[in-house]
């Protein structure tokens, strides 16, 4: 799996064959098939991946204290980070090459953005009940947040490993961004 995630994240999904995994798995062809019916089959199983970890990095945050929400929702945005910076190819993958390839990838991202989607949305309202924000639409501000984490994530996974990110430096970014937009 790490060798079909590196190569579909530097080769893309159309430039990457069975043939390029096996080089850099150093497996042979009949192992490979053991596990995947082919490169679909490891694609899919890459974005189930992706997917899955994203949802349970995403934790539903307690109101009732509001300390410890804040400190809950800035707990889920280190760990998004983390995960995506520490899987790049992988964030590479799912971010944008299998956007739009077919019907079954859309329907796992699509199933992944209505996750976020709730959860964002419960955050936002959370946030105006807690004093936190003011009440905002958020049909409008929830999806703006979500693209502008997905934005930031994809300009430093497409920086690559050997540039140092300052995980805790974007996750707190973020975070002051999301509650506190422009505002000075």
């Amino acid at each position: 799996m790490i060798a079909g995630e590196r190569t579909f994240g530097t080769r893309g999904y159309n430039g990457t064959s069975v043939a390029h995994v096996l080089e850099a798995a150093g497996i042979a062809r009949g192992t490979f098939y053991l596990y995947f019916d082919g490169k679909d089959a490891l694609f899919q199983a890459l974005v189930d991946r992706f997917v899955a970890r994203v949802m349970t990095e995403v934790r539903r945050v307690d109101s009732s204290d509001n300390d410890r929400a804040i400190e809950q929702m800035q707990d889920n945005l280190r760990r998004v980070v983390d995960l995506l910076l520490n899987h790049r190819w992988l964030t590479s993958l799912a971010l944008r090459d299998a956007v739009g390839l077919d019907k079954i990838t859309e329907e796992k991202l699509k199933r992944l953005n209505n996750f976020l989607q709730v959860m964002v949305a419960g955050a936002l309202r959370n946030g105006a009940t807690m004093g936190l924000i003011r009440p905002v639409n958020e049909r409008v501000v929830g999806p703006a947040l979500i693209g502008a984490i997905k934005e930031v994530m994809l300009q430093h996974v497409a920086q690559g490993p050997r540039v140092a990110a300052d995980r805790e430096g974007i996750a707190d970014d973020l975070y002051q961004f999301a509650l506190r937009g422009l505002q000075a």
